[in-house]
């Protein structure tokens, strides 16, 4: 016997994670790397460069690039991308592998767009200190940014 809210469930998970959401994130890195001419292929040895430039620098007050480096990678990737990586790589062989490439490769600009919004909505508040990031960008584009929110 099977339940109807299961049933509902997983032909909702199906769809949401399926064939479509696999299209609409490449889709988007494809356009967005088609928009900014492939920014994250043209500024890659810029921004290597710059991150061991300052390698050492932090500032009185401030915080060393390598820090940053390590904190934003570690909210990016995560621990769940290892397991992924793994299990991808169990699973799915040598093909997996090469999706994986196409995938972050695309998802570089993605992340490069969203780090842009992040700094464009940034901003300073009477205390001195420094707001940002995805809740407030939503809010700035009123008309994609509910859509987003969902």
């Amino acid at each position: 016997m099977t339940n109807p809210i299961v049933d509902f469930i997983e032909w909702l998970d199906g769809l949401v994670w399926g064939t479509p959401m696999i299209i609409l994130l490449l889709g988007t890195g494809v356009a967005l790397s088609i928009y900014t001419g492939f920014v994250q292929l043209r500024r890659f040895g810029t921004a290597w460069r710059t991150f061991l430039r300052y390698r050492g620098y932090g500032g009185e007050k401030g915080i060393s690039p390598f820090a940053i480096w390590c904190a934003i990678s570690g909210a990016t990737i995560g621990i769940g991308n290892i397991a992924g990586v793994s299990t991808a790589m169990y699973f799915g062989g040598p093909g997996a592998l090469f999706w994986m490439f196409i995938t972050g490769l695309l998802g570089m600009c993605t992340k490069a767009f969203e780090a842009t919004l992040g700094a464009w909505s940034r901003r300073i508040r009477p205390d001195g200190e420094i707001e940002g990031g995805t809740p407030y960008y939503i809010r700035l584009v009123p008309v994609v940014g509910p859509a987003l929110a969902v």
